[in-house]
């Protein structure tokens, strides 16, 4: 089975800090299965959800731009 890169933002609600919004990379078969996967990270409490399936290779970058994405996802930035 395919699977492909899929862009997101998600609006919950957090108890202690209200609304928030998040957004992301998935790897998902097809937009069910990524609405799956982010139903799973966020309910309860979903708003709202933006989500769009990528080109298969929307997700090279330049090394010093992928080491840059790497170290925000690794919490550098904390």
């Amino acid at each position: 089975m395919d699977r492909y890169p899929f862009y997101f933002e998600a609006t919950y609600a957090d108890e202690l800090t209200g609304e928030v919004r998040e957004g992301g990379f998935i790897i998902a078969a097809d937009y069910p299965d990524a609405m799956q996967q982010i139903v799973a990270l966020y309910d309860p409490g979903l708003i709202d959800i933006k989500l769009e399936c990528l080109d298969d290779c929307a997700l090279f970058f330049s090394l010093d731009k992928a080491r840059k994405i790497k170290d925000l996802v690794d919490g550098a930035d904390a």
